[in-house]
């Protein structure tokens, strides 16, 4: 399976026909599919922020992003197509993304959903606060423990 996986990273101001991509899938995933208000979702960090597209068999499937924020480095934005989850895809998105910043900062963290906190733990991860909601979705913060 490795072999029909790329994932292309870029600065959201490199190339608008790559980020056009990335928010696409994001939108698929959480403005229809989690009725995320797309306000919220493309946000005012899209230029700023390294994106991660993932193509699986020739087509973008996954997307992410991170950026740097005054607590560290932030991870968010992690998406995954309904038709394409439950093949790893994610797992070796979340692994490139943190193996890509190693070393830029000692503090790496993200909102996970409530849904997704188990698969942020596997991939080393713990909970560092109590929930709350963002974007009407029941969120918990997480660290990376490098």
């Amino acid at each position: 399976m490795k072999n029909n996986i790329q994932i292309i990273s870029f600065l959201g101001s490199e190339s608008e026909e790559l980020l056009a991509k990335a928010q696409n899938i994001r939108t698929e995933v959480f403005v229809h599919e989690q009725k995320v208000s797309v306000e919220i979702e493309i946000d005012e960090y899209e230029k700023v922020a390294t994106h991660y597209l993932v193509k699986y068999n020739n087509a973008y499937v996954g997307a992410a992003r991170y950026r740097k924020t005054d607590s560290g480095i932030k991870l968010e934005r992690f998406a995954i197509l309904l038709k394409d989850r439950d093949k790893g895809l994610g797992k070796i998105l979340l692994e490139k993304i943190l193996a890509d910043i190693k070393g830029i900062s000692e503090n790496i963290y993200l909102n996970a959903q409530e849904k997704a906190i188990s698969f942020y733990q596997r991939g080393g991860f713990e909970i560092t606060s109590d929930e709350f909601i963002e974007a009407n979705i029941v969120h918990k913060t997480m660290h990376y423990k490098s």
